[in-house]
Parts: structure tokens; sequence; C-alpha cells
């Protein structure tokens, strides 16, 4: 038993780090869509920083974004950026996309270190570490497409797994004793009375609670931070994948993001923060979530695509893979002679439902939408 908990530690699901590709991806999508707005004025020679200032100021600039300063040239380094981010989002070459994914986010950040924060920090490390796991392993392309499926049991252990566990560990353990190493926070609780009453980070809410709150209160508060940085990332590393310890952890850590974010403009971060707990989802999570995503109708289903048709082939192995289907549900028509000649007189693919009755062309792509996982 101890050998089989120790091995869960610092492990993953491969639903969850599917999940986890799908939140990088839709997170370096958003901040370009974000930092596009503000393009010229940060990226370009026309703008804050042009290239000749950083050039005094620095012998070398490692970016990509460095190379051109016209508006046109960066303009297509973004979209070039959000093609790969496109491609890590379905899974499409996935380890390539997220290397790619992690340079250009790695040479936008060096353009223009000034609109920096935290999350940004956050961000180039989890895709760094990403670069190490198998994100293409589930629900992407690279999965349907392959064959045999590699894999088959979702927990997944490796050095990589440990470097992002323990990342994730040491960075809230170690914002955790760097308030503990501060008076301010530890020895007179005043933490987030002084967070609060930062006014250009403050929000409205932020406004109120600062107003509202007794300094008794506001200790509290501050060593629950403490507390919950602790706590909360001490279960997400050091629990079993298929125990609800990890899933409370979660929890913590992000309530503690969104209390952050009620009070205080903080960016990217807390997105950053939740799409690192993503990773974190624990087999005990898809187990008892197993049961809401039922298809809408019961019973196995067949389909039957034409082997000599290379198209046909990979088309199924797709929807299999988004639509949640089971591996065995796919066969070469081929394999059964009666529903090779039924194919080839209609010209379709072939869809046998459970009662054994035969779809084909649009009504058979129905019957397979019935049967999966979405709505």
């Amino acid at each position: 038993m101890r050998t089989s908990f120790r091995q869960q530690l610092f492990s993953f699901d491969l639903r969850s780090l599917a999940l986890f590709r799908v939140g990088l991806a839709l997170l370096i999508l958003g901040d370009l869509i974000h930092r596009s707005f503000d393009l010229r004025a940060f990226y370009t020679d026309f703008g804050v920083l042009p290239r000749w200032v950083l050039a005094q100021s620095f012998d070398r600039c490692l970016s990509l974004h460095y190379l051109g300063g016209s508006l046109e040239f960066q303009v297509a380094l973004f979209l070039i950026a959000a093609s790969f981010a496109l491609m890590l989002l379905i899974g499409y070459r996935t380890r390539l996309a997220t290397l790619v994914s992690w340079m250009f986010v790695v040479s936008l950040h060096e353009r223009n270190f000034l609109v920096l924060q935290g999350g940004d920090d956050l961000l180039r490390l989890l895709l760094f570490w990403s670069m190490f796991l198998p994100l293409g392993a589930r629900w992407s392309v690279d999965h349907a497409l392959s064959e045999p499926t590699p894999l088959q049991d979702n927990r997944y252990r490796s050095m990589g797994s440990i470097a992002l566990g323990a990342h994730i560990l040491l960075f809230y353990w170690g914002t955790a004793l760097y308030k503990i190493g501060q008076p301010v926070w530890w020895e007179e609780g005043a933490g987030v009375y002084y967070a609060l009453h930062l006014d250009y980070f403050a929000t409205q809410m932020g406004h109120w609670l600062r107003e509202s709150l007794s300094m008794g209160t506001m200790k509290i508060l501050a060593y629950g931070v403490i507390f919950v940085e602790f706590l909360g990332s001490s279960l997400l590393v050091c629990t079993s994948l298929r125990s609800p310890w990890r899933f409370l952890g979660i929890g913590i850590i992000v309530g503690m993001h969104v209390g952050f974010s009620l009070g205080l403009e903080v960016g990217i971060f807390p997105f950053v923060a939740f799409t690192a707990m993503l990773a974190f989802f624990p087999t005990w999570f898809w187990e008892k979530t197993r049961d809401w995503f039922q298809p809408r109708e019961k019973g196995m289903i067949k389909i039957y695509y034409d082997a000599e048709c290379s198209f046909c082939k990979k088309s199924v192995y797709l929807l299999r893979s988004f639509l949640c289907l089971p591996a065995q549900s796919v066969e070469p028509a081929q394999s059964n002679t009666a529903v090779c000649v039924r194919m080839e007189e209609q010209n379709s693919w072939v869809v046998v439902d459970s009662s054994g009755k035969e779809h084909f062309k649009f009504d058979a792509g129905l019957v397979i939408f019935r049967h999966s996982l979405w709505p």
C-alpha cells in the first residue's frame, strides 16, 4: 500500500493534463488578444520602448520580436503565435506546439519587460514544464490518430510531472515563507491591510473592504493567506490521485485567488493560477463525474469506415476521440463482409446501433452524436 501511495505522489491524470493543455492554449490566445490592443504602443519602434532604447540599455535581447520594429512585423508574429496556440488547443503536434508557444511567449516578454507581472513569469514556467508532459495523450488530434492507442492507464508520473508538481509546491511555499520573513505580515499581521491600501491595485471591492473590515479581521486574513498557501499547495502534490483531498487543495488555492481578484487588480495572474490547477484534477474527480456525462442514448454502436480511404479512417478516429466514444466502437468495413457490401451499395460509412439497425450518411452522423457525451 505504501508503494502504491508513493507512486501517486506528483502523479497526474492524463485527462487533467488534456484539460490543462486546453487551458494553456486559451490563456495564450486571450493574452495575445489583450496585448494586441496596445501592440503599436508596446512592441513597435513607434511606441514607448523602441529597439534603439533596448540596444543602448542591454547588450542583447533574445527575442524574435526584436528583429523588426514595424507594426506589420509584429502582427505577423502575433498571428504565428496564435496559430501554434490553436494547434495546442486541439492537440495537433502537441509537443511541437508547446515548444513553439513557449518560445513565442518568452520572445514577447523579452521584447517589453515593462508590461510584465508575476502571472507572466508563471505562464512561462508552466509552458516550459509542459514540454516534458504528454499533454496530447487524451482528447487531442495526436491521440485520435495514434494507432495503437498509447498510454491506456490514465495515471502518469515522470520526472516532468515531478518537476511541475514541485514547482507549484515551491511557488506557494516560497511566497508563504517570504511573508513569514516580513514583519509587516508575520509580526504585525498587516499585510492584507497594506495591500488593500495600494490605490493603484485596489478595486472598488477592495476600497469597500478596507473601509469596512476591522484591523483584527485583516490580521486574521493575513495569517489565513499564509496558512492557505501552505495547506493548499501541500494537498495538491502530497495526496493520492484517487483522494478527494487533492480536489480540496484545488478549491483552497482557487478560493484564495478569487479573494485576491475581488480586492486587487492583479491582471492575468489569477487566470494563470486557475489554469495550473486544471492539471491537478484527481482521478477521483473524473470517476465521480462520470455519471454526469452519460450519452443521451444507451447501448453500443459500431462505426464502420472504408479502410482504403485514409481520410475516412482519420475522420472516424477524430470523432471517436473528441466525442469520447469507446475505442472498440470503430472498425474497418472490410472486417465484416455484409457491412462492406452495404457500404459499397450506399457509398457511405455505416453505423450499426445497439438494435442492429444500420444507418448511413447524415443519419449515421446523428446516431453517433446521440451516443456521444456531448449534448
